[in-house]
């Protein structure tokens, strides 16, 4: 007996990958099958709008929502941190930055390219991997620039 299952991109969740395409299933027998082909979904940071929250080593707490405008299938990545700060002084501005997604070990890295509107800011490094639900950025550092580096920063995705 042969079976085949047709199903449209992320309708299938198989051993904790999302599937797209079709499987095709030969030998059907009692309490076994045989899976002849498969396809998987890379999981890469959505595009939109995310909400980072932080604290440097100083212990000061930033804010910032990253806008991902593109992502390639190479794992190439291109957008802008918008920053605000309101303690002490006011540190705010636009960061634009191009980046790298590696789907293997789900670790981003961000490099800032260039500020427009910016109060004390300065151009970042940085990096943090993202879950397997593809919703949250977490363990992210910043560092680079000669700024003061990160503890721990974070970010969920909002566009949902």
């Amino acid at each position: 007996m042969k079976l085949k299952i047709l199903f449209g991109i992320g309708s299938l969740l198989f051993f904790g990958f999302l599937l797209t395409g079709c499987i095709s299933i030969d030998n059907v027998k009692e309490n076994s099958l045989v899976i002849n082909e498969i396809e998987f979904i890379n999981i890469f940071p959505r595009t939109g709008t995310w909400r980072l929250t932080g604290t440097d080593t100083r212990n000061t707490y930033w804010e910032a929502n990253i806008v991902i405008e593109n992502v390639q299938n190479t794992g190439n990545i291109n957008g802008y941190f918008d920053w605000y700060r309101t303690q002490t002084l006011t540190y705010r501005g636009r960061e634009y930055f191009d980046g790298q997604f590696n789907n293997n070990t789900k670790k981003i890295f961000f490099k800032g390219t260039r500020l427009v509107n910016s109060t004390y800011l300065i151009l970042g490094e940085y990096e943090a991997y993202l879950t397997e639900d593809g919703e949250n950025f977490f363990n992210g550092s910043w560092g680079g620039g000669g700024g003061v580096p990160s503890n721990d920063w974070q970010a969920a995705w909002v566009d949902k």
